[in-house]
């Protein structure tokens, strides 16, 4: 008897004990022989696995890796080793999605495709590095030279406004938004698309506001400011598709694990790993070759690129994104969520960091064409201990993450 993933159950598999939902509710017996249609129950009700009679994850993964030329199995944990070399790999749930890594780089393999060789990708520009000015002393320095508050438009101060207002109604949510029509476009699709799936369309800013909230609403708009904010950074200093897609992942990965602690709000975790990596825009933007520097660091030596900002900066990415977010008057929720996500311990809600800081190693693992710098982080026991979900919730977060990426990448991400 052992735990299987929700994803790895088969028609025919016995419960080896009763099945119930996180709240409580029977779904089936022990004894129960599975169907899709239990299967399919399970998913609807966000169970993430079942305990198995004569059967656990450990034997399914070993006859998952069966099916799987030994030639592609090898060169596939080749990779993912490299992909994790500064990852705790001996901790389950990073042990997990290592698994779960190995087998999605796998099945790429197994189609005949080339993957971009790991030592010759870059994602940086790689800059002279002499006659470089010095770092500012503080993360906040740096984004006092570097960001004018005054550049953002006027209806961003609004969204501010509207955020702080507790009296604010739906319709004047809607007619402040809507004076960005760019802005208003975008929430729109974002509304209708499966991010939220409601069954019919969201046809007006107004109703979108009373299905989702003020507050709700108006911190997505937020994160759309933010994410136009940026969207002057040269092609040649950075591939920006590639960091705006890790970010979306991350978003994507924050919003579905909240969804499984049901007093968390999904929207705020959506805009945070959004832009939990801001502060590295805002580097690259003041110091781009001491950014170059520290990508060469981090490339030439086994340390994390985060480690190799902090030794040249004296700070790191997200230490400068929590210093903007603050300096832009966002939510103290979100400046701490972002600002702390490699170190959540040190946030004072640790359990909303730790949703960013797993959601951002879950979408580094996710990454099929890894770039030097995408390597998985270190995950932080106490703040998988703050999440207190099943190690299976992991798989669950990467399906769900690709089922909406594509949809909420086009929504985001193309140019109007």
């Amino acid at each position: 008897m052992g735990h299987i993933n929700v994803d790895d159950l088969c028609p025919g598999m016995v419960l080896a004990r009763d099945l119930t939902s996180p709240k409580g509710r029977m779904l089936a017996p022990q004894g129960c022989t599975l169907e899709e249609k239990h299967i399919r129950i399970m998913k609807i009700w966000g169970v993430t696995q079942a305990d198995i009679k004569d059967s656990d994850q450990q034997q399914v993964a070993q006859e998952q890796e069966t099916a799987i030329p030994q030639e592609v199995l090898d060169r596939a944990k080749a990779r993912a080793r490299l992909c994790f070399s500064h990852a705790n790999t001996d901790h389950p749930a990073v042990a997990e999605l290592f698994r779960l890594s190995v087998q999605r780089v796998a099945t790429v393999l197994a189609t005949g495709k080339k993957l971009r060789p790991l030592e010759a990708s870059q994602e940086l520009a790689q800059l002279p590095t002499q006659s470089q000015d010095p770092a500012p002393q503080t993360p906040l320095d740096m984004v006092r030279q570097e960001i004018k508050l005054s550049s953002f438009p006027e209806v961003y101060h609004q969204i501010l406004d509207v955020i702080e207002d507790p009296k604010a109604s739906s319709m004047h949510v809607a007619e402040v938004v809507g004076r960005d029509t760019s802005m208003a476009a975008k929430l729109l699709r974002m509304v209708n698309s499966p991010f939220y799936g409601f069954p019919s369309a969201i046809d007006s800013l107004t109703r979108a506001v009373t299905i989702i909230g003020v507050r709700e609403l108006t911190t997505l708009a937020l994160g759309i400011s933010a994410l136009n904010h940026f969207s002057d950074i040269p092609p040649d200093l950075m591939d920006m598709q590639s960091f705006w897609r890790h970010s979306l992942r991350c978003a994507i990965c924050a919003k579905v694990l909240a969804g499984h602690k049901p007093a968390l709000s999904e929207e705020r975790f959506f805009v945070a790993g959004l832009i939990h990596d801001i502060g590295r825009l805002v580097m690259l933007k003041h110091s781009p070759r001491l950014v170059s520097q520290a990508l060469q660091e981090a490339m030439s030596h086994p340390i994390s690129l985060r480690r190799a900002e902090e030794m040249l900066f004296g700070y790191d990415h997200a230490m400068v994104t929590g210093a903007l977010l603050s300096e832009w008057r966002f939510p103290d929720s979100l400046a701490h969520m972002a600002g702390f996500h490699h170190f959540p311990g040190d946030s004072p809600i640790v359990q909303e960091a730790a949703v960013i800081h797993v959601a951002d190693m879950v979408a580094h693992a996710m990454t099929i064409n890894h770039r030097s710098m995408s390597t998985v982080p270190t995950l932080h026991d106490q703040a998988w201990q703050a999440l207190d979900l099943p190690v299976s919730v992991l798989a669950v977060v990467i399906n769900q993450t690709d089922h909406l990426f594509a949809d909420i990448e086009q929504t985001l991400l193309v140019a109007d």
